[in-house]
């Protein structure tokens, strides 16, 4: 019991505190059979309407994309202020992945508007067609 007390909850209590000031939001591309694909918004309050973001995307053929960079909330709809995303080839074989890369580049990506919905998020795109992120 004293190491319950001495131990455990200082760190229960401090766990507590570093998620306690950080709002969270992830949503994930549906729809899509070779790609992986989510955004991460995090805000230092429920209040703030500015707070930075990842977006990560993997595909099916060893393919991974990273870029963050900061976005603005406004009522119905989050910009994301232009940011880089980096896209880093794996060599596949038929049961892994190589632990080094063996390509990768890098885009720029012009200021990107997301369009809120309900929970979910989807972007406006040629031809009236749209990619929905779904909150998760």
């Amino acid at each position: 019991m004293k190491l319950l007390n001495t131990v455990a909850l200082p760190l229960l209590y401090l766990a507590h505190l570093k998620c306690a000031g950080q709002d969270t939001l992830r949503y994930c591309r549906e729809n899509s059979s070779w790609a992986y694909s989510c955004f991460y918004f995090y805000k230092p309050d429920k209040q703030s309407v500015q707070g930075t973001f990842e977006k990560q995307m993997t595909s099916d053929d060893g393919q991974h994309w990273y870029g963050n960079g900061v976005y603005t909330e406004y009522k119905n709809k989050i910009v994301l202020d232009p940011f880089k995303l980096t896209r880093t080839t794996y060599s596949r074989t038929t049961d892994s992945i190589a632990p080094a890369p063996i390509a990768s580049d890098t885009a720029y990506v012009p200021t990107l508007t997301l369009f809120k919905n309900g929970p979910d998020l989807y972007q406006k795109l040629i031809r009236r067609k749209r990619t929905i992120y779904k909150r998760i």
